[in-house]
């Protein structure tokens, strides 16, 4: 009975039978292995890498087993486990090109290109059409810095099959890692003569546009792309977030031409929560309110009503919203643990959030805003492991950038550097979910640009970070130390420049290891006789019952770069002059990390 459920696709009926077998005590290898392929198929990998692991124990001879768990720990990025499962899968069965394929993308993962190769080369000898492992030698030479070769292969597969929408794409996705732009957005646009409508077409091809400085095609691009996919979250949320971006007080007009009941529930939460981003409350609390009368939307109106709380600093009642559900025996979600985390802080309950917050990192060992949290509890307990963990003297490196050989001094070199900011930066308006207000930022990957005096800013800021985080001893027990060692590179990276009144609330950077600002503009009101546009380290950016004052200011000055934990909260002092401040800003993260 179970497995003519299974054919059915029944899995979680056919759970339930199987089950019964296993309560009466039946041990079987097809048990385990048709358990664990239902828990696959309802994508619970958690509980089918338990039961293909206890099959195995009672019959190692499976290959597709071994095949099956190296996949399940390939999607949760643990590859020096997948490498060994499929390993054990060859050693029966080294004639099936998929393996060889996964081995190779296993080893690319993990920056050992000479394995990755012979992983997709293995897979090529097997299914010369291979897509995917002709991709993943593309990459490989790429990689390797071997650019020419990577076109030529990818080119060639193009001229074989010139509609083949995963190799435009492939192409289309080399020329942008190159800055090639333009190349990449005529592959883009050819991607939409063909398939005109897949709403991932059109978010590329806006996004290049951004690339290229382009808004307005990138605008033009994105409402076509909603005119096809009405409901795409990801094409609305990138027509409101550029729309503000270039002055648009009018930028959540495409949600409001939508009846909010029509609305998918992903819809309203984003429509709902840009209405609160710009104190639009009192339409929000309307919506929210109308929601509460289907009986269909209730449970998302419950949601953005907790929303509306955290804004109206009603952090009872959020608290009192997650009592319940945990007395429900509901499982709190990460984000709303977060939540709750900083209702506790913002209440003063500070060892309930200190111990809620490691229950979090626990799950999240690296996301820098829960340490950035912990560190926030811990000064409110007034506990020394807050110094061990923002030991702010010896964990920000301030260095004058080691200057490309080219250039006599600092000045000609951001003189250079900042006409070029200017010609990138397009936007009108500071991004509505960034830290700096009054000012603007570059849209897209900075360093992507092959702009010459870019790319010697990007090679002279990794001279100068290599020279700066020298002799860093790893300290496996702490947030940053642990990585220290570790080959690094960029990950996020763009250019901010405030004008007058301009600022950086108070933030950290959720997504990276360590990060940066470096000066290539300053105003003649940034000198030693006030800290106007200073950076600060140590001012809590939430809610809290007391004020937590900086710890620690920079003054900035042109050339100089300056390093800091991800975790540590930032910002910067206003200014009053008419001169800009121009920075440019970037994550660093540890090669093959997680995120």
């Amino acid at each position: 009975m179970a497995m003519q459920l299974m054919h059915k696709g029944q899995f979680e009926q056919a759970l339930n039978h199987f089950m019964i077998l296993k309560k009466v005590g039946i041990k079987d290898f097809r048990l385990s292995r048709a358990m664990g392929s239902a828990y696959e198929r309802l994508g619970n990998n958690t509980e089918a890498k338990s039961y293909f692991s206890e099959s195995l124990l009672l019959n190692p001879k499976q290959p597709d087993l071994y095949y099956a768990l190296g996949k399940i720990a390939f999607l949760s990025k643990a590859f020096d486990q997948a490498i060994n499962y499929f390993k054990q899968c060859l050693k029966f069965d080294n004639k099936n090109p998929q393996v060889w394929l996964k081995l190779g993308q296993s080893y690319f993962y993990l920056n050992d290109l000479d394995s990755a190769e012979q992983g997709f080369l293995n897979c090529e000898r097997l299914q010369p059409n291979a897509l995917d492992a002709k991709f993943g030698r593309s990459r490989i030479l790429q990689k390797r810095n071997e650019i020419d070769k990577a076109e030529t292969l990818l080119v060639s597969l193009q001229k074989a099959e010139p509609n083949n929408l995963r190799v435009i794409s492939e192409l289309a996705w080399m020329k942008k890692e190159q800055g090639q732009y333009q190349q990449a957005a005529d592959l883009f646009h050819k991607r939409l003569t063909i398939d005109g409508n897949n709403p991932e077409f059109y978010e590329d091809l806006a996004l290049v546009y951004l690339d290229l400085n382009l808004p307005s095609q990138a605008l033009d691009t994105l409402k076509g792309g909603l005119e096809k996919s009405p409901q795409n979250r990801k094409l609305n949320q990138l027509l409101s977030a550029l729309k503000y971006e270039m002055n648009d007080d009018n930028h959540l007009s495409h949600y409001r031409s939508q009846a909010i009941d029509k609305m998918p529930d992903e819809l309203i939460v984003d429509y709902i929560v840009g209405l609160v981003k710009v104190n639009e409350l009192a339409l929000a609390k309307q919506l929210v309110d109308e929601l509460y009368t289907q009986e269909n939307k209730k449970a998302v109106a419950k949601n953005l009503q907790l929303i509306l709380w955290e804004k109206e600093h009603r952090y009872e009642a959020i608290v009192d919203v997650y009592m319940d559900k945990i007395a429900s025996n509901t499982t709190l979600s990460q984000s709303e643990n977060e939540k709750l985390a900083k209702a506790y802080l913002a209440l003063g309950d500070n060892q309930k959030a200190n111990t809620l917050i490691d229950t979090m990192l626990r799950v999240a060992p690296d996301d820098q805003l829960i340490w950035a949290l912990k560190t926030t509890a811990l000064r409110q307990l007034q506990s020394p492991e807050y110094d061990r963990l923002c030991d702010y003297e010896n964990m920000v490196f301030e260095q004058p950038l080691l200057l490309p050989k080219q250039y006599k001094n600092i000045e000609q070199f951001s003189l250079g550097l900042r006409a070029a900011l200017n010609e990138i930066h397009v936007s009108q308006r500071n991004p509505l979910d960034q830290s700096l207000r009054h000012g603007t930022q570059t849209m897209g990957n900075l360093f992507a640009h092959q702009i010459p005096v870019i790319q010697e800013l990007r090679a002279a800021l990794k001279k100068t970070i290599d020279s700066l985080l020298v002799g860093l001893s790893p300290d496996p027990n702490h947030p940053f130390f642990k990585h220290a060692g570790k080959a690094i590179d960029f990950s996020a990276n763009w250019s901010v420049k405030l004008s007058n009144k301009g600022f950086h609330v108070s933030h950290v950077h959720p997504k990276g290891w360590l990060s940066s600002a470096f000066y290539v503009s300053l105003p003649s009101v940034i000198d030693d006789t006030s800290k106007q546009g200073w950076l600060y380290f140590g001012k809590p950016g939430i809610e809290l019952p007391n004020t937590l004052t900086a710890r620690k200011w920079i003054k900035p000055e042109i050339g100089h770069l300056v390093l800091f934990p991800s975790y540590f909260w930032h910002g910067t002092e206003p200014f009053d002059d008419s001169q800009e401040r121009m920075s440019v800003a970037f994550d660093l993260l540890p090669l093959n990390s997680s995120k």
